[in-house]
């Protein structure tokens, strides 16, 4: 019997004389990268290499933007968080001081509508009856 080799085909590999050509190793199924490429004498290596990320796996320099963008995110969320308590605190401040020049009626609501009346410094002595000071314009 007399037979002749052939180089193995790409994506195979023979690394002894007068043997069957094997497939490369995926070094992406054990979570490994391929540190070196293999060719037709030699399979692939596989290992830990800093330079190419694993699938799945983040950039550093993007880790630290997503850290930036998030604290930033906060502390406006902190500040806002600050101006509603001091917009809050200055509305109840107003409100819980007299307000002495105000010449509005009070109104209560009375049997579902409201009965507005004027402060009693607005109210003065008697008043004038309008009907009889029309009754007596017209005679």
């Amino acid at each position: 019997f007399k037979f002749t080799c052939e180089p193995c085909k790409k994506g195979t590999y023979s690394d002894t004389v007068n043997s069957c050509c094997k497939p490369w190793t995926k070094c992406e199924n054990s979570g490994l990268r391929t540190i070196i490429p293999g060719n037709f004498t030699h399979n692939v290596e596989c290992g830990i290499s800093r330079d190419v990320p694993l699938p799945g796996e983040q950039d550093p320099k993007y880790t630290t933007i997503l850290a930036i963008l998030a604290a930033l995110g906060i502390f406006i969320l902190i500040l806002m968080t600050f101006f509603l308590h001091l917009c809050l605190w200055t509305l109840n401040k107003r409100q819980a001081e007299p307000d002495h020049g105000n010449l509005m009626p009070a109104c209560t609501l009375v049997e579902d509508s409201y009965s507005c009346q004027f402060p009693e410094e607005e109210h003065g002595g008697k008043t004038v009856d309008v009907k009889g000071l029309l009754d007596s314009v017209w005679d």
